[in-house]
């Protein structure tokens, strides 16, 4: 009888712990979901030109006219340690830290690779394969 009582409040227990963590998944994805649409990562006040980086295009899938993209792809270490996505790639990406890559790096090494491997695997994509296709370009001294 106590043997039954014990395994049903394990049960219980289990159901619990599965729920809570059902719904931590939950709020985790959505909160990813419900980024800013568009940010500005990189360039800014350079000839180069801000990129503007767009979550939605990012994360649908192809049948959706997206990439598919995962958040923690590039919501790295935040999201590894914590589970929550990191609110700005320059909170850690920004000269001042010695642990990190300035964005600048990232966006060029990190961004392009993954763009370069999109366009191979999908050539008929269209994701942006040069500068002007993520930079918008400024006219030196503007």
């Amino acid at each position: 009888m106590n043997f039954e009582r014990e395994e049903m409040a394990e049960n219980k227990r289990r159901k619990t712990v599965t729920v809570i963590i059902l719904l931590g998944i939950v709020v985790i994805v959505g909160s990813c979901a419900a980024g800013p649409q568009i940010i500005k990562l990189a360039g800014q006040g350079t000839v180069a030109g801000e990129v503007a980086f767009t979550h939605e295009k990012h994360l649908k899938d192809a049948e959706e006219g997206g990439y598919g993209i995962l958040c923690e792809k590039c919501h790295h270490r935040i999201w590894q340690v914590s589970g929550i996505p990191s609110r700005r790639c320059r909170g850690c990406h920004r000269s001042d830290n010695p642990k990190a890559k300035v964005m600048e790096e990232v966006a060029h090494d990190f961004c392009m690779s993954c763009h370069e491997q999109h366009a191979d695997a999908n050539p008929s994509s269209d994701v942006p394969k040069s500068c002007p296709d993520c930079h918008v370009l400024k006219e030196a001294g503007k």
